[in-house]
């Protein structure tokens, strides 16, 4: 099951029939993740140094599933009590999974454009997203700044007021970002994601995940300190 939350009753009846009760999502916060990977690890008898849970981490991304199977083939090549690093992991990864949402915005807005492509193509193949649900996704993103843009906040609880979420640190993360780009680069981002909006419909005769390769670079460019 995810990792939302389970209705007492049924929580209840699990726990009354002893029923093994397994993760399928990653906790949504990478420091959480990587908690929970570690603790999964020792539940299996795998001792994991820092740097393999956190390859392990970036590696499987959404698809926590497959985390059950290496740990198992970790424990049965290795044995208990062996601290395995990044490099006893690396042969049994097999395909990186997908990634959350935030993790692509996260690499656009710190301008870090390697890594924003590479994890648009885990979205696309393993994350098994459409191109034009990627698209949404960073509209949605820029149209979050646009809405601070112009207007005179001071505080976190006035950046969620006009988002119309809760405070917290989607909020001040929005009105920190929206600072930093500025009117000018908030505005050509929106006009990037038009024109490729057009160009995914049929406006060019490109690549459907070429098109949003470009576009991601070009995000990525402009997110640049």
């Amino acid at each position: 099951m995810g990792s939302q939350r389970r209705p007492k009753a049924l929580s209840d009846a699990l726990s009354a029939a002893g029923a093994q009760v397994i993760a399928t999502t990653p906790p949504n916060r990478a420091r959480d993740r990587s908690v929970w990977v570690a603790a999964e690890a020792s539940k299996a008898g795998v001792r994991l140094t820092n740097p393999a849970v956190d390859r392990l981490v970036n590696h499987l991304g959404e698809n926590v599933s497959g985390l059950d199977g290496i740990l198992r083939t970790l424990a049965s090549t290795f044995g208990a009590g062996t601290a395995l690093g990044p490099e006893h992991v690396e042969p049994f990864l097999g395909e990186a999974g997908g990634v959350p949402p935030w993790d692509l915005t996260d690499a656009i807005d710190t301008g870090r454009t390697d890594r924003a492509i590479t994890l648009l193509g885990r979205m696309l193949g393993a994350g098994e997203r459409h191109p034009l649900q990627v698209m949404a996704i960073l509209q949605g993103h820029y149209v979050r700044l646009a809405t601070l843009d112009g207007l005179s906040l001071r505080t976190e609880a006035e950046a969620a007021s006009a988002l119309g979420i809760k405070p917290g640190f989607p909020a001040r993360k929005a009105l920190e970002l929206s600072r930093r780009l500025g009117g000018s680069s908030i505005r050509q981002a929106i006009d990037l994601l038009a024109a490729a909006d057009l160009d995914l419909r049929g406006g060019r005769e490109l690549d459907d995940q070429l098109i949003m390769e470009i576009l991601v670079a070009r995000l990525a460019r402009l997110s640049r300190p």
